[in-house]
C-alpha cells in the first residue's frame, strides 16, 4: 500500500521522476521544489505555522494576527 506521498511520485524512480520534473517545469518550479507532503499532525502544525508567519517574514505585517486574510483568525476564534 502506498502513502499519499508515494502515490504522488515522491521517492519513486523512473517515469514518475520524469513526470514530476515536467510538471514542476510547467508550474514554473525548478525540479526538486515540488509540493511537500504532510507526514503527521506535528508536520501539519509546522506547515500551518509557516503560513501564519510568512507575511511577517516578508515584512507585510508585524504579527500574524495583523494579516487580514490569515487563518489565524479562525483558530483564535476571532
Amino acid at each position: 500500500m502506498y502513502t499519499a506521498c508515494e502515490s504522488a511520485g515522491k521517492g519513486v524512480g523512473g517515469v514518475s521522476e520524469t513526470i514530476r520534473g515536467i510538471v514542476s517545469a510547467a508550474n514554473g518550479r525548478s525540479p526538486g521544489h515540488e509540493v511537500d507532503c504532510i507526514r503527521d499532525a506535528e508536520d501539519f502544525a509546522a506547515h500551518v505555522d509557516y503560513c501564519h508567519w510568512n507575511p511577517v517574514k516578508h515584512g507585510f505585517v508585524d504579527r500574524p494576527e495583523d494579516w487580514a486574510w490569515s487563518s489565524v483568525h479562525r483558530e483564535s476564534g476571532g
